[in-house]
């Protein structure tokens, strides 16, 4: 079926308990000058700061409760609120830089003037102060007044008219200078400083009770009843009238107040039964639960600062439209046929057509007639109208067909299953296929078939068309040009990231190409000569997501890319993220599914339905991000705006967003001086601090959005805590003496026991001169003896056989011997390391009890002892045999072991030449020849003399 593009979805942000909303019935709704939006209802006064509503009560001066019927802002833009016997005001408007927590209201005072009904306790600001209806009269809240509060007087008097008796006023509104309200009796009356003007039955005027007003942007005052709308012509009062449609008696009884509002294009918008309605140049469109729409009553309408549009509703909460005026959506709702919305085409002068898995349907987009035929049922991903009138559209899996919507003649051609088709110049079309490329060349008749592409017959899943009419083709692992005469030329490049499977391709210019796909996320390609010159990644940071499905170039030469997260657009300076918070049906965007209108508008196709953004331009003009600081604690009670107490209650802070489109993806960065060493990031606009420190500290937020890039100014707010009683400087003098008389008597003590002192130091340096000395002496010890076999350590042994060799040239021999205990493991692993280490302990006893003078023994290593000996060569040969059987001639008793130790000796006699490696390098051969011999033997090195 086809879809009417008048009939549209509208997504709404509910806000609620969970954002500080206590009560879901709405009586108004306002906006400030510095964008805060106010909000009354059955609990009082709510101010949303773009992430939460604070209810405003007793700390605010205000009552605990109780229903607020209206608000109005004065012209210093002070809040002026209305309860049923009692008016309230501020005494100063809401800032920027004050939490609104600080605001502070008065009673006016006290004039028992009680509504007659919700709908007359609209409050209008006139005059510098506020207009309104009390008591079936016209009243004035003067807040120009020389008295400490505000006063409330007659209203018709401030304009020099006696005031009218018995009016039964139902409704006001201010023009100017002038004020408009209309009669129970049907009259609608003009006060001004000249006259009373009344418009009525004479004037073709029903007498009806007409329940609200409004003064049109052209000047002109519009009148609503409970059925009937009247447009007065102010000036010579001519009147037309109109029943309205879609209303019902019932839903009159459920509304808190009749709404007139107008939209920011200049539409008028009011209640209908089942919703809003608004008057276009067509005639009423009623908006109702089928469009999105709540199913409670709408009580109140606000166009804020940034064109949004939000409502109150009457058991709903407070409701955002996201992206009215600049979106419009459909879905199965509204006609679009069942499933995944593919390609999108634009017939020529006429609908739009949708490819999806329910079919291809003609979507009305404007004054257009929908043609005879205007649905075709079978599944299909991808569709374009030609010139003569017909459709083009793939037939599930197994071809396309070509249909004329005026005649309903079709034809059908067999072709692989068909990933895309392209609009090419001089009426050809473009088959992308799971079997290559295919071309139809003339159209006109359909007289010939789509013939294959030479060398284009693989897979390929996306192509696009050169503004010269060439064609560049992307399957998995090729980008290939095919130009105009009909040559070839492929790619040579190779992608980042292996795993990156292309999928999507446009061309922007001849030399730039954009490829996108899953895996890898989106690359521009700037060609030279038919080659790769740059090749640009594009990831989750620019475009929100690394999945790409959806590539197009508009006639800005703006890039929009659509991805699993939404839609990115890219305008050669920065990138814009748009998601459903902005407006979009759906985030997951469906293959080939982007189309840049001939109106410079895009239409979006999704898994969910097709979005339609009116303005694209819009995205790049939007406001800079104003954050707020809504409200500052210490422990329980409001931070006062000026310094406190010393205290160790902690700290908290809110902050909002007052100008963003959504509150869901704004992220704050924030930093209190003296106490953050580094930024802080959050995404739910509080912060706090265990303590707040002495002294004045400056907290700064920064509110940034990820999908638009964009960064705020900085807002801050100056905390100032005094320092502790006990820290201040009477307290600090007071310390200061109480130390010095202190110190003064210790003085005296302290004398007495340094002399003492003195004489026990003498005593403890003394005792600690014999403790050094035996420690050195002890060190000495230590680092020249073995700690197991009390025989020289090998630094020690070292040290004393360089010496001799030094003196090797005097006439003094010098003879060593390297020992080493035969089969050592033998023993350790027989009878335990523990049993080794006494082997050891005795070896060293049996040896230092043999040494004479100019002999020294020392452990070289493990079970090796390197001996060394002063004296002639044949004397010291003999010499080591008799130490040989010193030592080993015995048994060694090891507990209630026996055990029969050997050795082996290698021998050798210093040379004059001779360093320690050359000296110990021969005695370590002789020891080994000693060892390959049998062991337990004495082997001299060869030409050693000995």
């Amino acid at each position: 079926m086809a879809s009417n593009a008048y009939a549209q979805q509208i997504a709404f942000r509910y806000y609620t308990q969970g954002d500080g909303l206590s009560n879901a019935v709405v009586t108004c709704l306002k906006q400030d000058k510095t964008g805060y939006i106010l909000s009354c209802g059955e609990h009082g006064l709510y101010i949303y700061d773009g992430r939460r509503f604070l209810n405003l009560g007793p700390v605010q001066g205000l009552p605990e409760g109780g229903v607020v019927y209206d608000l109005a802002s004065s012209q210093d833009q002070r809040i002026i609120l209305r309860y049923l016997h009692q008016i309230y005001v501020s005494r100063k408007p809401l800032s920027l830089t004050d939490p609104p927590e600080g605001l502070r209201f008065d009673a006016v005072v006290p004039v028992y003037i009680e509504l007659d009904n919700q709908q007359s306790g609209q409050l209008v600001p006139w005059h510098g102060g506020a207009a309104f209806i009390g008591n079936g009269r016209l009243w004035y809240l003067d807040l120009h007044s020389t008295s400490v509060r505000a006063k409330i007087v007659p209203l018709a008097p401030i304009l020099g008219q006696p005031e009218p008796t018995a009016l039964n006023t139902s409704a006001l509104v201010a023009d100017g200078q002038d004020i408009w309200f209309s009669r129970v009796d049907g009259r609608i009356c003009r006060l001004s400083q000249r006259l009373t003007r009344c418009v009525g039955v004479k004037d073709d005027l029903p007498s009806v009770k007409w329940l609200s007003l409004i003064v049109a942007p052209n000047g002109h005052l519009i009148a609503r009843s409970d059925l009937i709308l009247a447009d007065v012509e102010i000036g010579n009062n001519h009147v037309v009238t109109s029943a309205l449609p879609f209303q019902s008696k019932a839903a009159l009884v459920s509304w808190r107040r009749m709404v007139l509002n107008f939209t920011p294009s200049g539409e008028l918008l009011t209640q209908s039964k089942d919703g809003l309605m608004i008057l276009q140049t067509s005639g009423w469109k009623d908006l109702s639960n089928a469009n999105g729409f709540p199913d409670t009553p709408i009580s109140a309408v606000l166009f804020d600062q940034q064109k949004r549009l939000w409502l109150g509703s009457v058991g709903s909460g407070v409701l955002s439209a996201k992206g009215y005026g600049t979106w419009q959506s459909w879905d199965q709702r509204d006609g679009l046929t069942k499933g995944l919305v593919w390609q999108i085409a634009r017939h020529r002068n006429g609908p739009l057509w949708v490819a999806s898995d329910g079919g291809v349907s003609a979507l009305m987009t404007g004054g257009q007639q929908l043609p005879p035929y205007n649905h075709f049922p079978d599944p299909s991903y991808a569709v374009v109208t030609d010139r003569f009138g017909r459709v083009w559209h793939s037939l599930g899996a197994t071809g396309v067909t070509a249909t004329d919507v005026l005649t309903g003649v079709s034809k059908y051609f067999h072709l692989p299953p068909v990933n895309q088709i392209v609009q090419g110049t001089d009426d050809r079309l473009w088959f992308i296929t799971e079997g290559g490329v295919f071309v139809l060349t003339n159209t006109t008749a359909l007289l010939s078939k789509p013939m294959p592409i030479a060398g284009l017959a693989n897979r390929v899943v996306g192509a696009a068309m050169g503004a010269d009419g060439s064609l560049w083709t992307l399957d998995p692992k090729h980008v290939v040009h095919r130009h105009n005469d009909g040559s070839l030329s492929t790619l040579e490049f190779h992608w980042p990231q292996t795993d990156f499977d292309p999928t999507v391709i446009a061309v922007q210019a001849p030399n730039v190409l954009w490829i996108g796909g899953a895996g890898g996320g989106l690359y521009r390609l700037t060609l030279s000569d038919e080659r790769v010159a740059t090749l640009t990644q594009f990831g989750s940071a620019d475009i929100q997501s690394n999945s790409v499905v959806s590539l197009s170039i508009d006639k800005r030469g703006w890039v929009w890319v659509g991805t699993d997260r939404g839609v990115s657009v890219f305008n050669g300076m920065r990138w814009i993220s748009i998601t459903t918070d902005d407006g979009l049906i759906s985030d997951d965007m469906d293959q080939n599914s982007i189309l840049a209108d001939d109106d410079g508008s895009i239409w979006l196709g999704t898994s969910h339905g097709l979005s339609h953004l009116l303005e694209p331009a819009r995205l790049f003009r939007q406001d800079k991000l104003q954050p707020v600081i809504t409200s500052v604690d210490i422990g329980e009670s409001a931070y006062p705006g000026r310094a406190i107490p010393f205290s160790r209650q902690p700290l908290t802070l809110k902050f909002g967003i007052l100008n963003a489109p959504s509150d869901t993806v704004i992220r704050f960065r924030y930093r209190l001086d003296g106490v953050d060493q580094a930024w802080a990031e959050t995404s739910v606009g509080f912060a706090r601090y265990p303590s707040l420190p002495p002294g004045h500290h400056r907290f700064t937020v920064i509110a940034y959005d990820p999908l638009k890039h964009q960064v705020s100014i900085p807002v801050s707010v100056v905390l100032r805590m005094r320092v502790p009683t006990w820290e201040r400087w009477p307290f600090l003098v007071f310390y200061a003496t109480v130390f010095i008389a202190s110190l003064f008597g210790l003085l005296r003590v302290r004398i007495a026991l340094l002399l003492k002192q003195q004489r026990q130091l003498q005593h403890e340096v003394e005792r600690q001169t014999r403790q050094i000395r035996d420690a050195q002496a002890a060190l000495f010890l230590q680092a020249t003896q073995d700690g197991l076999t009390k025989l020289l350590t090998r630094a020690e042994i070292q040290r004393r056989i360089d010496d001799l060799i030094d003196v090797v040239d005097s006439n003094l021999d010098l003879t060593i011997g390297l020992l080493d205990i035969d089969h050592f493991k033998r023993i350790n692993d027989a009878h335990g390391h523990l049993a080794g280490d006494e082997v050891l302990r005795e070896l060293g006893r049996r040896l230092t009890a043999e040494m004479r003078s100019g002999e020294y023994a020392g452990r070289y290593g493990g079970e090796e002892i390197l001996l060394a000996l002063s004296s002639s060569s044949d004397n010291a040969l003999e010499r080591i045999h008799e130490l040989e059987l010193a030592a080993f001639r015995h048994v060694y008793t090891i507990g209630t072991y026996m055990i029969d130790v050997t050795c082996s000796i290698g021998v050798t006699q210093a040379r004059e030449e001779d360093d320690w490696m050359s000296l110990i390098g021969r005695a370590d051969r002789a020891l080994y020849d000693a060892k390959r011999a049998g062991r337990n033997r004495i082997v001299v090195s060869t030409n050693t003399g000995c």
